[in-house]
């Protein structure tokens, strides 16, 4: 009997060049399926697909392969009418048995799944080569009579294409039945997505000092230090468990991790995380989930996700969710537990449907997930690790698969930078550099120190950890053969290790298997005593509550501080020979050595091999279409297809090398007839004639590329006032811009240049503006902005009357925006804009040491408000006679005094809007506290509608997320 290959494929990004990692990842596959060999030269008797973990356009790339191996069948049909079966089989014959069907018989077996990815690399070739190219990309945003939605995030591409795509090949589930997978791993395969969310998330270490009444008074000087010190993080990864056989699953006793999200057969409805597997929401979260990682910053408008508090960690104090989210809950929980009222929830998403507002999920804004992952190795191998636990692995072999399309041809850099040049061409003439040009120098080169110092090659910490294993066997080997290792042990040492183990499985998105402790050790027990270096003879079984009362016991000795004597401990864990004694105490110090090392739960057998863009010499070469940030592609088809056939030559290249290949002497697949399939892969390639025609690409670079990003960049620019005024009158400063696209540096230049030079602003002007806010920012205080919205069935007067609390009556206008709701109807929206403040001083009965504590700030959120108000005003003056640090109740006390415009009435085209002061001091409502936090909110409106005018005021989150939209889109 054969072994089994268990493959985790890791997708690096690539914009445009995703046909060469569509295409690569299929290829490699096929070959597996069809050729893989194992160390010992023999045939794989199965290879299996369990994990996978994408960045950028490869997380997409995957999630359609994905797709199409849970059952092409069903795919079939969205790919094309004419396909069928059996045209799929006749392909594989004809490409890799020369058409000699007696030849691909010995693989009949074999025949279901190679369909499978057949019809997955065709799709692959569809969707990146043949549908998206940067004039579909550009979309109406490229029409001169193109208006941007206001309420949409800004993006030079319209993301329409790739969601009209999505719902095709992706949503449809109509017919799919899961019990037709091919190659993937017949209980569960794990995916994992590499996300950047534009909000960062505080890596808060004093969680647990968050009381029912918020932040504890205690830990505040150490809060105050994390504000200095401490970090925020954009990078997250989103986790999703295909879970295809629930019973399996649960009697190896790995269920879903509560981070994840769960896709099965029968989810349970009150977790929001969990999914059925073919319903199109299950669907559509990927889907979204796909997209937000391959949004290309300012290429594509950011992707609302709607993240779940289940999947930033438990709530034991471990968890990552913002703890702004955590202390409104709290706040609102304490209300309504101590009020009899009823609470009323008018805090709500922008979604149709459930659009409730609860801070238990949260809509956040995601760009290019490889923005600091484009290489997401780490996850894969995570990935690998999590389903080897607990399994037999004796007959199999783990093989991380990794697929880049963009790698730079030297493996040094250049370390020439352009700002201690002295001089520049221009032409013929030679010139020294202005410091203006040596200014821009530097900031590309800081830029790039930003860039690649945020995104570390996780390929380097593997190879690390290559070198951590070689260590580490040293120490095991050591600690085998001591014989005496019990002696050595003590009670303190055991207490290290446990603790140890678990902080390290509570850390992490993707876990070592378990985060039970004592399931951990248990396993690494098993693990000692499998090892060929470990004495099968000194194999012993220890209860896993034996061991969960001896981890009590020394917490609560170590709590009094007393002692426990090693003897009392083995004696609990019922081990009493002295070999049964040495085993424990190896493990524990095994363990010890891998959390040190680093090498905790990590398979050093696994092998890795990497698909890049190479020749026959195995050197890397530069596909077109890597031009201009790799959007190159996208203006020519010939580029994409070129890419798409090199990545299946490249695949072949990589995995049959034997001499510096990844697995010496043991290439991972071995066959006499590649030399045919070679040639045939390199004709199909001549046969693009890329290179014969060289202007061709130029052209196209041009007229799809170039041509297209000036008119949406004019149109861009055109839409400012200002900007329109510059372009009209100084038409060199117009070429300035609209070279943004080509050359942003240089532009920026000249565009900075014709301002202090040729327009009518003044240089001088420009800086007594930037003098004079800062000078504000300590003269006046900013209120929190406060966008208003007013709905309403027919056109009103954009006129609005507001009544201030001085009695005064001030005019405002409103910005009107129709909107259409069916085809029949049209609705209006009216927005406008005030300032919320908050103050105490209308509060009755405040004693003046409670003043004394919670007037300490302006700053939104404060615990202990007394009241909110909504001012006309954006500012208001500090007191200048009073130092405001060394006397801050004074000061607040003072400021209190400038208020001004406080708004306590309403009125537009005499309808009489109800009273805010009351509905924004309401703590029975829910549109009180997202208010008071408007600041912890992305796109926050507080709301009205003339035809719910009993409803009253309501605060909306207005943003929605993709999945959602995808859905609603789907439907209508």
């Amino acid at each position: 009997m054969g072994k089994t290959l268990r493959v985790c494929l890791a997708m690096g990004g690539g914009v445009s060049l995703g046909s060469f990692s569509g295409s690569a990842l299929t290829e490699a596959l096929k070959l597996l399926v069809l050729y893989g060999k194992d160390t010992d030269k023999k045939e794989y008797d199965q290879v299996i697909v369990d994990g996978m973990s994408g960045a950028s356009a490869g997380a997409i790339a995957l999630t359609i392969m994905l797709k199409c191996l849970i059952d092409y069948r069903s795919m079939i049909p969205l790919f094309s009418d004419q396909l069928k079966e059996e045209d799929l089989l006749d392909e594989i014959i004809k490409e890799y048995f020369g058409g000699d069907s007696t030849k691909a018989e010995k693989h009949k077996n074999k025949f279901e799944t190679l369909k499978a990815l057949q019809l997955a690399q065709k799709i692959q070739y569809k969707l990146w080569v043949e549908e998206v190219d940067s004039v579909k990309l550009y979309g109406g945003k490229t029409d001169k009579k193109y208006v941007a939605n206001p309420t949409e995030s800004f993006s030079l591409l319209d993301r329409k294409l790739l969601e009209d795509l999505t719902k095709k090949y992706l949503m449809t589930s109509d017919g799919v039945d899961i019990s037709r997978r091919q190659l993937l791993d017949p209980n569960r395969v794990i995916f994992a997505c590499s996300l950047t969310n534009l909000l960062p998330i505080e890596v808060d270490f004093l969680k647990k000092g968050v009381t029912k009444n918020g932040s504890n008074e205690k830990d505040k000087l150490q809060r105050n230090f994390l504000k200095s010190v401490g970090s925020e993080n954009h990078s997250e990864l989103r986790v999703i468990d295909f879970v295809f056989d629930e019973d399996a699953v649960n009697q190896q006793e790995k269920e879903t991790d509560s981070r994840w999200l769960k896709f099965c057969n029968t989810p349970n409805p009150i977790i929001p995380t969990q999914f059925r597997i073919k319903d199109k929401a299950a669907w559509a979260t990927i889907s979204a989930s796909a997209l937000a990682c391959g949004a290309f910053p300012i290429a594509f408008e950011p992707v609302l996700l709607k993240r779940f508090k289940q999947e930033f960690g438990d709530n034991n104090g471990n968890t990552n969710w913002p703890s702004s989210f955590i202390e409104i809950q709290h706040e609102i929980e304490e209300y309504k537990s101590d009020s009899a009222e009823i609470f009323k929830e008018n805090s709500c998403f922008a979604e149709e449907g459930n659009n409730k507002l609860n801070y238990e999920c949260f809509n956040f804004p995601y760009i290019d997930g490889g923005t600091f992952n484009n290489e997401p190795i780490r996850e894969a191998f995570k990935i690998g690790t999590f389903q080897d636990f607990g399994r037999n692995t004796q007959n199999e072999e783990r093989l991380i698969l990794f697929v880049d399309p963009i790698v730079r041809k030297e493996q040094y850099h250049s370390f020439k930078v352009s700002a201690f040049s002295p001089v520049k061409v221009s032409g013929s003439e030679v010139s020294f550099k202005k410091e203006l040009g040596k200014l821009f120098g530097n900031t590309s080169s800081i830029l790039g120190v930003l860039t690649n110092q945020g995104s570390i090659k996780e390929e380097h910490k593997i190879i690390d950890i290559k070198e951590n294993f070689a260590l580490r066997k040293t120490i095991f080997n050591y600690l085998d053969a001591n014989t005496d290792m019990s002696s050595n042990l003590n009670v303190e040492i055991i207490a290290t290790a446990f603790n140890k183990i678990a902080k390290n499985l509570t850390n992490g998105i993707i876990s070592l298997g378990t985060r039970d402790p004592m399931e951990y050790f248990l396993a690494e027990i098993r693990k000692n005593c499998e090892d060929e270096n470990g004495n099968q003879m000194a194999c012993f079984q220890i209860l896993k509550k034996d061991l969960i009362e001896l981890k009590k016991l020394i917490d609560q000795k170590i709590k009094k501080s007393e002692t426990l004597k090693i003897d009392d401990a083995y004696r609990i864990l019922k081990l009493e020979t002295k070999e049964d004694k040495n085993g424990f105490a190896q493990t524990v110090f095994k363990v010890i050595a891998d959390f040190a090392l680093n090498t905790d739960g990590k398979n050093e057998n696994a092998y890795r091999a990497a698909i890049l863009p190479v020749n026959k010499n195995l050197d890397t070469i530069e596909l077109p279409g890597s031009e201009i940030e790799a959007f190159g592609g996208f203006a020519s088809f010939k580029a994409r297809k070129y890419a798409f056939e090199f990545a299946r030559l490249s695949t072949l290249f990589s995995l049959k090398e034997s001499k510096g290949g990844f697995r010496p002497n043991s290439p991972f697949i071995a066959n006499e007839g590649f030399k045919s399939l070679e040639n045939n892969l390199t004709n199909k390639i001549e046969n693009i004639d890329f290179f014969t025609n060289g202007s061709q690409y130029a052209g196209e670079l041009e007229n799809h590329l170039f041509n297209p990003s000036v008119i949406r960049l004019k149109g861009v620019l055109l839409s400012n006032k200002y900007l329109r005024f510059i372009l009209l009158k100084v038409p060199f400063v117009a070429t300035s811009l609209l070279g943004t696209v080509a050359m942003p540096l240089v532009s920026i230049g000249l565009f900075a240049s014709s301002i202090f030079k040729k327009s009518p602003w003044k240089g001088s002007n420009i800086v007594n503006n930037f003098i004079k806010k800062s000078v504000d920012q300590i003269n006046y205080l900013p209120l929190e902005p406060v966008t208003i919205s007013i709905l309403s069935d027919t056109k009103l007067n954009k006129k609005l009357l507001v009544r201030c609390a001085d009695g005064k009556v001030e005019k405002r206008k409103v910005i009107e925006r129709p909107f259409q709701v069916s085809e029949h109807k049209t609705r209006y929206q009216y927005y406008f804009q005030v300032s919320l403040l908050e103050y105490i001083k209308q509060a009755n009965s405040i004693r003046p040491e409670t003043v004394s504590q919670n007037v300490e700030s302006l700053k939104i959120n404060s615990q202990l408000i007394q009241r909110l108000g909504l001012s006309l005003s954006g500012k208001v003056r500090i007191p200048g006679n009073i130092d405001g640090n060394l006397n801050p109740e004074d000061k607040r006390k003072e400021i209190e005094k400038n208020y001004s415009d406080i708004i306590t009435e309403m009125r537009i085209d005499r309808v009489n809007l109800p009273l805010l002061n009351n509905a924004i001091n309401d703590p029975s409502t829910a549109l009180h506290y997202s208010l008071k936090n408007i600041n912890y909110h992305v796109n926050p409106l507080l709301e009205i509608d003339l035809q719910k005018l009993t409803e009253g005021w309501y605060f909306k989150e207005q943003t929605e997320s993709l999945d959602k939209k995808l859905q609603r889109k789907t439907v209508a």
